[in-house]
């Protein structure tokens, strides 16, 4: 979930199409903190438990419960979300596939902030200890990048 949209050019398309979508919201604030939802440990959890784990569509969005922020965590989700994004764009790069360039981005680099939006989203949601704990280290390796077999 991103707030601009990433670098891309190609000589058949002006945009990448397959991979973006457009999602609106209410005001800028309730935009963050759905970004940040989307972003979030959390969410990726519900996803690869009750999505198809590859194909992420707006209904996936639309589908998870949001619930009713308060002020304040609306505050610290337009914080956080606006250094998320920071953060994607300052560790990017530009890859290359024939005559095509696009920005990728490596979430790895971006965790500290992710886990801060899970400690969010735990308040938010009424999560205790052990179930943040469980939602910020799920399939870390994986998430992270590692080989299966690489060690602790």
């Amino acid at each position: 979930m991103m707030d601009f949209e990433p670098y891309f050019r190609s000589p058949t398309a002006t945009r990448s199409v397959h991979h973006i979508r457009e999602l609106s919201a209410v005001g800028k604030r309730e935009a963050s903190f759905i970004g940040c939802v989307v972003s979030s440990s959390l969410y990726f959890y519900w996803f690869f438990s009750l999505g198809n784990c590859r194909n992420l569509t707006l209904d996936d969005v639309r589908q998870f419960p949001v619930g009713n922020p308060s002020v304040s965590s609306l505050d610290r989700a337009e914080e956080l979300f606006s250094r998320l994004m920071s953060d994607y764009q300052k560790n990017s790069v530009i890859s290359r596939r024939g005559k095509t360039e696009f920005q990728e981005f490596n979430w790895g680099l971006s965790k500290p902030i992710v886990d801060e939006i899970d400690r969010l989203l735990a308040e938010h949601y009424g999560l205790n200890e052990d179930e943040l704990d469980f939602v910020i280290n799920y399939d870390l390796k994986i998430r992270m990048g590692a080989a299966p077999d690489d060690e602790e």
